[in-house]
């Protein structure tokens, strides 16, 4: 009761304070007195520069004189005269407020009308400005910006609630509070601080209260900061930001590149009730990184200082003739026009509603006129409060939910995107914007008050009117009085003159950035901005030429029109304006441009778009419906592709809708209710896909697809909805690439799309691609830690690999996210990493990889995205995405992104193959007709004995896309389009047979910034930054080919011999990056800029012809620069940092302004530099201008530390600072003497036998060049030259195996043969290759580069034999400059071992050596040598820790008590057991120089430092080694760490315990059996790296790593064979493709041993044992023919002239078969057999290996496609029942018909369903209350109707999906419930039921039917397929269900009947 009195009480004293404080506010004057003439001095400034850089400055003062006249106490007359104003450019030591002498500057006269204005004030606060009619835009702004500084309110006035607040009371001395105040920045919110100020302060200095009496007067200070992330109105423009959070233009921080403030400080004297403004200074700064990343920051500082002069009697200023309302003090955004044009009622749907809680940042404050249970005061009202109001309302909560019930019709086309970029967005964007009633002022971010007067936006275009915003960012205003003057500008005439300029610039490319090319295109797009349709034809007319037809031309047929009509074409392009859009459509249709050309200029639209309007969608609706576009199918995809884009970004996304345009001056652009989307556009684009789908057209299913994907609206759902859920017919992939569509709507919308992709993820019956595809979307929808948890938990018993390894990767990559925006998510992840299945996923399932790194001291940062979906037909991934999203200075943006999809990778390489035809390939499918008695079977006869059903391949679809700069490109690929491939080609040979020009020339802006607000001064401060880029490559092409491609087949592309290539090429990429920041002077046409621009320059003109030998191997090719006589600047990089003012009617670019400064912070560095003059005789210059302070290696260092290798590649140009540097590389033809290069490369290998090599090499006859005195001589070869004896080297002699004893000369086929031969002399039957490069630099000198590398590797062990050629003649020589010759020779030793026996393994020394010489002679008589020796064993404690290894122990249970040797566990035990892990190597070497044991030193610093945990160091030892360095290299038994020792003359080094990764640790494992790159594979891919089957004693391991028991018997099985799959169309001619491979194993008569067949086409392999006894040895046959093998030797098995298999025996006396034409190798030991096949046979294999697709499921797959269960039962259906078959496998396989058979397919689910009643009953239950429960169950059956009565109709909308991924994710939207008296729909859907003698059949699926009082207006018959059921209890329950209106789910149950049904068509209303 008390503490109630106590609130009473306290209410009542605030109350009468308020009274008390108005009556006394409104008798008081507070600021004026009547009938007096206030007159003050006005000194004002606008400054811009890079003040972080250089204090140097530019910009304008401004001084005049203010009169005011108070004529009332509400109301001021007043006057500005005597203006002035003076230019600035230039250096400030002091800053921008440094005092400049008043005579300094040029004063001249500020064109100024000296009219005289009114103002309304309210309660002493200016209220409206009124001026005269003749006053323009400018000066009222401008005028506005001087008078807001007398806006002094210390009276608290318009007070928003702060419980900080200290109200000013009348006799009070001081007061902080905050207020909502108009000022020229805005009407925003302002915090005051008022307190007295020492009279001593005023003594010291008089100019802050002239006219003060010191001894009477009190003085106060007030100062007021504004808040502009609150603020009732905000004027800004803004233009193509994204990705900043809670972004509004003009707001106190912006990212993190731009920062605003605003301060003003008025001293006053006399009271709160009654004072005089003394003097009043107000101070703008804009601080900015120029280009949104830099640490140095540029500045646009604004300052107007009132100082009053004098009080006098009034003058009686006059009113203001003709008066004309200018509104508040806020600054205006107007046409400039006659008139102001008058919206009309339908223009209000575009308004901006004002935000309800200002801004998402400033939670603390709004009005309180929005605060609840508040009245609508007047605002005039004293009492008038600002109340602040919670972030999220509750009315704002109730509506966000309101938006999930909306239907789509009602829905709005907005809503907030959780993410912009690939990854997601800070969460606390996420909010979803309803469409309110009238009173709602929910619905979008905006700062536009609810009072704003109709006229606020500018007027909107009309029809193919110019588009009008008055800012030179955008374009330039006809309006202006000054740009009317024709003499200054003709915006037609100035576009042609400046597109004639960029021709002429860009034919010396070297001169494009000097010429600020790219500038004057920009320059000429804001002109064209400005243009109707009208002018835009005038110019198409002027410009247009015709491209040239291509027969027969040179460079110089394209004539300068036709380049320059190019750059006009890419202006209207990047213009974005209506009138641009309709000219470009009328150039399609009048076939101006087409093709490529058309599609390059629409991809651009979507980011170029300026104001795209309803009008502007339409005119790109009706260009995508064109006749002429639909019949061009690349150019009718990127339209719908772009239109879809382009729809998104403005009517579905509202962050882009706001972020993206100027929605502050035009409103939004697109009005509240924007029914032309859901009623429209996503309709048309949803009958496009069904009219393909039902025509088969897969390439426009896809493009359909791909459209209403990037819509990215929840309507697309019910378009996909029936194909998603298999109620209609589509391909996989095609349902894949629905899915995949939900991209953009996993952005927009994520809650919907989480609900769908969580309910495809779940259901294990879908395939693989989509269940994979559905978790990396998921993860862009910010799930929840109990939705990440749910999966990780869910990988512990999903059945498919594929699936658990996409959750693993996402979820352990997402965890170790690391930038801020990711940071929830990461922790999201964290939480549910330790659920997941313990296993480490092989990279060749699906992985989803995330990755953000931050550049050190940048505010840059880069988010990566990649996920891809593995094969089950390939070790190719079948789908690959991939994005880069950057972030600068906090602006978030997808950079590049790219994705491909396949159906089937094999089917489309296979096919694509067949397009291709190659004279030496050999015929693959063979004839499988018996040719004599063997092979018992062949694979024909295997497959019809085995009843074998193949498999169906998947119809070959497919698309790649791309985008990179704001455009897509979208290519779709299918049969049709792949069988056109030889005929593309022929007409591409054709056209190139003869020498053809081409010229290709592309301009473009993929970047364009642009953010306006008003300074201090009334003028508007302007940031812009763009980065114009060209590229272009012009030249001629000439193309030749034996047998020659332009005569080829329609059918098939014949792979030519050889192929000639000669090209003209200019290829040129120029990119200008511009960051001007400044502000606009209207009144002298003037912006005043602070700016940086880099330039980037490659040009690349090169005159080439390539001769490729396909048969031969060999490539020649001769380069050479054209016009090599010519000054060629090839590379340039600068940055130049600048002030000046710039005219902006001028069309010269603002760094060529004639008063333009360049900004320097220091002396400049010069280096010049001349390269390659010596050594190659082609010189380059290499020039630069620096002002770094340091340039050294910690400066290197500190650049490279700031970024990764791939951060460094995404922000190639950003630096750590600014400053001037100007970076060129040049061709200088007066310093070189070599004009031409030319390079060949030649292969070779062993494979093959190559007759003419023994004659040629017989007897022969060389010149060759003396390499000592320059004379030829001749050499006589014979092959005695070749003898191993002579390969071999001692380290004694002289003699390197690496010195070629042939020939020096380049290109040589003898010293290829002589290497070849070397190394396959030393590595016994080795695979041997040898590579050939050399380089030559020909002209008035000569230079020679060689290089010669073979490599031979042992086939059944690890060795092998390296050797290496380099030899260098320079140009000229020198001391910098000298000829050498290199020699390596390396040798590897390594025993075979063991590895079809563990204990073998153990008790074989594995031990192996290696030798190595190398010997360098730099063309004198100095010769220096290192000879390398070492010995790799293993240690005694490592082959004994692996004995007593857990993994061995099992190894031997499974050897001695199940017989098997090579299961997982053994195969993994007997590769350890073959590891080295302890190396000796002694290096010797002699006559080093000096210098080069210097470098060596060096480099072994920089390892010290990077190895400095691990390292100890022993300075100048006892006893040292001489000329020699002893190395001790020991791995610990985990192999995860490694120990070197190091002793050497002058130290001993000891690096301790190394920790070593995962891939290092591969690369240190070595094993004799296994070489390094096999274990880099292994270590990524386990189980595919190397696929493995085996057949072990007792079990089997497939290719799948599933294992089972096994007992073959004495019957033949199938072990493994090649089935291809039937083609998805094969026409009846068409044969099916035959299997051409067949393994066969059965037991034999001597206990576990086997008998093994291999079946290779026409040919068999038979492997029996050798013997009964325990003997190994093994006999192999070769159609009937015993092989003859021996140990450490190979045997080549020819047939027809074929290499079909190499054999050879190994150390247990088994046998190992490499078959190479087959890609498979087999060990076999006469009890086991071990298959290694290529992954090419992937899903296209049958027998006891299993189906090798990565899915052990599906392993047990029969002859007939059955999956059993059973491995007895599946290893019988392999059985080949012939008379040796023994019965009790006969018994078997008859026994496995009667398996159960499964079927593996697709089980379709309700993914998109509608919600569901709440009642269980309704949902189909049948519920049971016990008897407790019986009393209450009417009771509470009826609450229980009741509520969900009142619930459903509720609900009066629907969603396609809006599911919580947190709570209930398979929630479903609603569907708007039917009247009771009206039926909502005449059909319905019902489970028919029939009864049929002793069975009740129920259809699979609900079937049609017309509803109550409704009748079929038609039917028709159809067999529909029905489950049935024995008359019973369980039939009789499903029966009554149906009856009760219930649908039971029968479509997982097998289908028993069809029965033909009548089924109505159409239902009417009876």
């Amino acid at each position: 009761m008390g503490h109630s009195s106590a609130h009473h009480i306290a209410g009542n004293m605030w109350k009468a304070f308020l009274c008390c404080l108005f009556v006394a506010t409104v008798a008081a004057v507070p600021a004026w007195e009547p009938n007096k003439q206030y007159v003050y001095t006005v000194e004002g400034r606008a400054l811009t520069g890079l003040h972080q850089l250089a204090n140097q400055y530019t910009g304008i003062l401004v001084k005049a004189k203010l009169a005011i006249e108070p004529k009332t106490t509400q109301e001021l007359r007043g006057k500005l005269f005597a203006a002035q104003f003076a230019h600035v450019n230039m250096v400030m030591p002091e800053g921008c407020c440094q005092d400049i002498a008043d005579d300094y500057p040029k004063w001249q006269p500020l064109p100024w009308d000296n009219k005289p204005f009114e103002l309304k004030l309210n309660n002493g606060l200016i209220q409206n400005l009124t001026v005269s009619d003749s006053s323009n835009e400018w000066q009222t702004n401008m005028l506005k910006g001087i008078l807001s500084p007398l806006q002094v309110n210390v009276q608290g006035m318009n007070i928003i609630r702060d419980r900080q607040n200290s109200l000013p009371v009348a006799n009070s001395s001081n007061a902080v509070f905050r207020a909502m105040e108009a000022t020229i920045t805005g009407k925003c919110e302002v915090v005051y601080d008022i307190s007295p100020l020492p009279k001593i302060v005023v003594q010291q200095q008089p100019e802050l209260a002239p006219l003060s009496d010191l001894e009477n007067d009190n003085i106060f200070d007030v100062t007021k900061n504004l808040n502009f992330l609150n603020c009732k109105e905000r004027s800004a423009l803004h233009f193509g930001f994204t990705g900043l959070d809670d972004f509004e233009p003009g707001q106190n921080k912006m990212g993190e590149f731009l920062s605003h403030s605003s301060f003003n400080r008025a001293i006053i004297s006399g009271t709160f009730s009654k004072f005089t403004i003394q003097s009043s200074v107000t101070i703008n700064k804009v601080l900015v990184s120029p280009e949104m990343y830099n640490n140095q920051q540029g500045i646009i500082a604004s300052r107007v200082n009132l100082t009053i002069v004098s009080i006098e009697e009034p003058e009686n200023i006059p009113a203001p003739e003709n008066p004309r309302n200018a509104g508040d003090l806020v600054y205006r955004y107007k046409a400039f026009a006659d008139e102001t044009p008058q919206r009309t009622k339908s223009d209000k749907a575009f308004y901006v509603d004002r935000d309800s809680s200002s801004s998402s940042s400033s939670s603390s404050s709004s009005s309180e006129e929005n605060a609840p249970n508040s009245s609508s005061s007047s605002s005039s009202s004293s009492s008038e409060e600002e109340t602040r109001k919670p972030r999220m309302s509750e009315h704002m909560k109730r509506s966000s939910s309101k938006f999930s019930n909306m239907n789509e019709n009602e829905r709005p086309a907005f809503h907030m995107s959780r993410q912009n970029a690939r990854f997601r967005r800070s969460a606390k964007r996420q909010v979803t914007f309803a469409e309110n009633q009238q009173s709602s002022d929910i619905g979008r971010r905006s700062v536009i008050p609810e009072s704003s007067s109709k006229d606020e936006f500018q007027m909107r275009p009309q029809n193919e009117e110019a588009t009008t915003i008055p800012l030179p960012p955008f374009l330039m205003d006809l309006e202006w009085s000054a740009v009317n003057d024709p003499s200054r500008m003709n915006p037609v005439e100035s576009v042609i003159k400046l597109a004639y300029q960029i021709n002429s610039d860009m034919q010396n490319a070297s001169s494009i950035p000097e010429q600020n090319t790219l500038a004057k295109f920009i320059i000429m797009t804001r002109l064209v901005r400005i243009m109707n349709r009208e002018e835009l034809s005038e110019l198409t007319k002027k410009l247009f030429v015709p491209e040239p037809v291509f027969q027969n031309l040179s460079r110089t047929s394209f004539n300068n029109g036709w380049a320059t009509w190019k750059s006009f074409r890419d202006a209207v392009a990047e213009a974005g304006t209506l009138p641009a859009l309709l000219t470009i459509s009328e150039w399609i249709r009048d076939n101006k441009i087409a093709g490529t050309e058309a599609v390059a200029v629409i991809a651009a639209l979507p980011r170029a778009s300026l104001v795209p309007t309803p009008e502007y969608l339409d005119a790109f609706f009706e260009l995508s419906t064109d006749p002429k576009v639909k019949k061009q199918n690349s150019l009718n995809s990127i339209v719908l592709l772009s239109f879809s884009n382009l729809l998104r970004q403005v009517a579905v996304d509202h962050v882009s809708a706001h972020d993206n345009y100027p929605v502050h001056i035009w409103g939004w652009m697109v009005p509240k209710r924007f029914p032309q989307l859901t009623k429209n556009y996503i309709p048309h684009l949803g009958r496009l896909l069904n009219e393909a789908i039902n025509e088969g057209d897969s390439r426009q299913i896809q493009v359909s697809i791909g459209a209403l994907g990037n819509v990215g609206h929840p309507s697309i759902l019910p378009i996909f909805e029936p194909y998603l859920e298999g109620t209609r017919n589509a391909s996989k992939f095609q349902r894949f690439l629905m899915v995949s569509a939900l991209d953009n709507l996993a952005s927009v919308h994520s809650k919907e799309a989480a609900a769908v992709l969580l309910k495809l993820y779940q259901n294990t019956g879908e395939s693989h691609e989509i269940r994979c595809l559905a978790v990396s979307l998921l993860m862009k929808t910010d799930p929840s830690a109990s939705m990440l948890q749910r999966m990780a938990e869910f990988t512990n018993t999903d059945p498919d690999p594929q699936v658990t390894s996409m959750v693993q990767s996402a979820i352990l990559s997402a965890a170790k996210l690391q930038d801020p925006p990711n940071w929830q998510l990461a922790n999201n992840a964290k939480a549910a990493v330790n659920l997941l299945k313990p296993n480490i996923p092989d990279l060749s399932f699906s992985q989803t990889f995330m990755k953000s790194r931050m550049a050190e001291d940048l505010d840059l940062a880069y988010e990566e995205f990649i996920s891809y979906i593995g094969s089950s037909d390939s070790l190719f991934p079948s789908s690959l995405f991939a994005s880069v999203t950057r972030n600068m200075g906090g602006s978030r943006n997808e950079h590049s992104s790219i994705a491909t999809m396949w159906s089937s990778v094999k089917e489309a390489l296979n096919y694509f193959e067949q397009k291709f035809e190659n004279n030496r390939r050999q015929n693959k499918n063979q004839s499988s007709r018996r040719a004599s008695s063997w092979p018992q079977w062949n694979t024909d006869e295997l497959e019809s004995l085995l009843k074998i059903i193949r498999d169906k391949a998947e119809q070959v679809e497919g698309n790649m896309q791309f985008r990179f700069a704001g455009a897509q490109k979208f290519f779709p690929f299918d049969k049709n389009w792949m069988d056109r491939i030889p005929k593309l080609v022929k007409q591409f040979s054709q056209r190139f047979s003869q020498s053809n020009a081409f010229n290709n020339v592309k301009l473009y802006n993929p970047v364009r910034l642009t953010l306006a607000f008003p300074n201090a001064l009334g003028l508007p401060s302007i940031y812009t930054l763009e980065a114009p880029s060209l590229l272009q490559s012009t030249g001629e092409f000439r193309l030749r080919s034996q047998p020659d491609l332009s005569k080829g087949s329609d059918d098939t592309v014949q792979i030519p011999d050889f192929l000639n290539v000669t090209t003209d090429l200019n290829l040129v990429f120029s990119m200008k990056k511009m960051s001007k920041i400044g502000f606009l002077a209207p009144f002298e046409n003037a912006r005043y800029i602070a700016g940086l621009e880099r330039n980037l320059l490659v040009n690349i003109p090169l005159r080439a012809s390539v001769n490729l030998d396909f048969e031969n191997y060999h490539v020649d090719a001769t380069l050479e620069l054209l016009d090599s006589s010519q000054y060629h600047k090839l590379l340039q990089w600068n940055s130049l940092p600048y002030t000046t003012r710039h005219d902006i009617l001028t069309m010269n670019p603002a760094s060529q302004d004639s008063n333009a400064k360049v900004i320097h912070v220091r002396p400049s560095k010069w280096f010049n530099k001349t390269v390659g003059q010596q050594t190659t005789g082609i010189a380059f210059t290499i020039m630069a201008q620096t002002e770094e302070e340091f340039i050294d290696l910690q400066w290197l260092l500190q650049s490279l530390q700031s970024h990764d290798v791939k951060s460094r590649a995404h922000y190639f140009w950003a630096s750590r600072s600014i400053k001037f540097t100007d970076m060129s590389v040049s061709h200088d033809p007066t310093l070189s003497t070599a004009k031409t290069v030319r390079f060949t490369a030649a292969y070779d290998d062993n494979t093959e036998a190559d007759p003419q090599y023994e004659a040629f090499m017989a007897d022969f006859v060389e010149y060759d060049e003396d390499e000592t005195n320059g004379k030829p001589k001749k050499k006589q070869w014979n092959r005695s030259m070749y003898a191993p004896r002579q390969i071999l080297w001692n380290e004694d002699d002289n003699y390197n195996p690496a010195n070629p004893s042939s020939t020096k000369s380049p290109d040589s086929y003898i010293r290829r043969q002589e290497f070849l031969a070397k190394v396959s002399a030393v590595a016994a039957s080795a695979s041997a290759a040898v590579l050939d490069v050399s380089v030559q630099f020909e002209g008035e000198t000569e230079a020679v580069f060689t290089a010669t590398a073979a490599k031979a590797s042992s086939l059944f062990d690890g060795s092998s034999s390296s050797l290496l050629f380099i030899s260098a003649k320079p140009a000229q020589l020198s001391s910098d400059s000298q000829r050498f010759q290199t020699f390596l020779s390396a040798n590897v030793s390594m025993p075979q071992v063991p590895s079809m026996d563990l204990l073998e393994a153990l008790e074989f020394n594995p031990n192996s050596s290696m030798t190595a010489r190398l010997d360098m002679n730099n063309g004198t008589n100095t010769q220096w040598t290192v000879i390398l020796k070492g010995n790799m064993e293993q240690s005694l404690e490592f082959r004994q820790a692996v004995a007593q290894s857990p993994l061995a122990q099992e190894c031997q249970y499974q050897m001695n008590h199940l017989g098997n040797n090579l299961l997982s566990a053994c195969r993994n035990a007997i590769e350890t057991a073959s590891r080295l892990d302890d190396h000796t190597f002694t290096l010797k070497y002699k006559n080093i120089p000096t210098p080069v044991l210097r470098k060596i030193y060096s480099v072994y610093t920089v390892i010290r430092h990077l190895l400095y945990p691990y390292f100890s160091e022993n300075v100048l030892p006892w006893n040292p080694p001489q000329n020699e360095v002893q190395i001790n290299v020991k791995m610990n038994e985990n192999s995860n760490a490694l120990s070197v020792n190091m002793r050497a003359p002058i130290m001993d080094v000891q690096f301790t315990d190394i920790r070593l990764s995962p891939l290092e640790s591969s690369l240190f494992r070595l094993n004799p059996n296994t070489k390094a790159l096999e274990r880099v594979r292994k270590q990524f891919s386990p189980l595919f790296s190397q696929p493995s089957c085996v057949v072990d004693g007792t079990a089997a391991v497939t290719f799948n790593n599933r294992t089972y028991p096994l007992n073959l018997g004495k019957c033949w099985h199938v072990m493994m064979m090649d089935v291809p799959k039937e083609p998805a169309f094969r026409t009846e001619s068409q044969r099916p493709q035959s299997s051409n491979l067949a393994v066969l194993v059965r037991n034999n008569n001597f206990g576990l041993k086997k008998d093994v067949q291999v079946i290779l086409g026409n040919n068999m392999i038979e492997l029996s044992p050798q013997s009964s006894d325990l003997s190994k040895f093994v006999q192999v046959s070769v159609n009937d023919r015993p092989l003859r093998l021996w140990p450490n030797k190979n045997t080549n098995v020819y047939a027809e002239g074929m290499l079909i298999a190499q054999a050879f025996r190994m150390q247990n006396g088994g046998v190992q078969l490499n078959l190479p034409y087959y890609y498979l190798k087999l060990a076999y030991d006469s009890e086991r057999v071990l298959l290694q096949a290529s992954n090419k046979y992937r899903d296209e294999v049958r027998g006891l290996c299993g189906a090798f697709n990565g899915d052990p499921f599906s392993d047990f797959k029969t002859p007939q496609n059955c999956i059993v269960k059973n491995p007895s039962a599946f290893a019988a259906t392999y059985a080949i029942t012939d008379e040796t078959c023994d019965e009790p496998t006969q018994v078997l396989k008859k026994n496995s018909r009667l398996e159960p058979c499964v079927q593996n397919k697709v089980y379709f689910i309700d993914v998109i369903s509608q919600q569901k009643s709440m009642n269980a009953n309704k949902r189909g239950f049948e519920m049971f209350n016990s008897a407790n429960d019986s009393s209450s169950s009417s009771s509470s059956s009826s609450s229980s109707s009741e509520s969900e009565s009142r619930s459903e109709s509720g609900s009066n909308s629907s969603s396609s999906s809006s599911s919580s991924s947190e709570s209930d994710e398979t929630a479903k939207s609603s569907k708007k419930p039917a009247n009771p008296s009206v039926p909502a729909s005449c059909t319905s859907h019902r489970t028919k039921v029939v009864a049929e003698g002793h069975e009740i059949c129920f259809s699979m699926r609900p079937l049609p039917e017309c509803s109550s009082r409704c009748r079929p207006a038609d039917k028709q018959k159809k067999a529909i397929k029905f489950h049935c059921l024995v008359k019973g209890p369980t039939a009789q329950h499903w029966q009554k269900m149906v009856k009760k209106g219930v649908n039971p789910d029968f479509s997982k149950k097998a289908a028993h009947k069809e029965i033909s049904v009548s089924i109505p068509t159409s239902c009417l209303i009876d």
